[in-house]
């Protein structure tokens, strides 16, 4: 038995952000399909099935906001540059035979 995992939903950006796309009508001579040649009932059978469209995935998703950046505490808890650490300081130990 084997898994198919695809990386996107139909053709969708990689990013996953994404949670609900905004629509486009369909459009079967459109290259979004690979090349395929649909059958007039195909057709007829896809834009019945999806009467409001397929993912603009060339548009940002409905509600999307720009990407998310990780968190980063480079610049201090109070957004002052954090001084550089402290340096080892070599001690030598004091000559205790007399």
């Amino acid at each position: 038995m084997s898994t198919i995992v695809t990386p996107c939903p139909g053709g969708g950006p990689l990013t996953e952000n994404n949670f609900k796309c905004q629509l486009k009508p369909f459009d079967a001579a459109s290259g979004d399909y690979g090349g395929a040649v649909f059958t007039a009932a195909q057709i007829t059978h896809l834009k019945t099935a999806l009467p409001e469209g397929v993912c603009d995935w060339t548009r940002p998703g409905v509600g999307q906001t720009g990407q998310w950046v990780p968190t980063s505490f480079m610049s201090g808890p109070s957004g002052n540059s954090i001084s550089a650490p402290p340096m080892p300081t070599l001690f030598q130990q004091p000559d205790l035979v007399q």
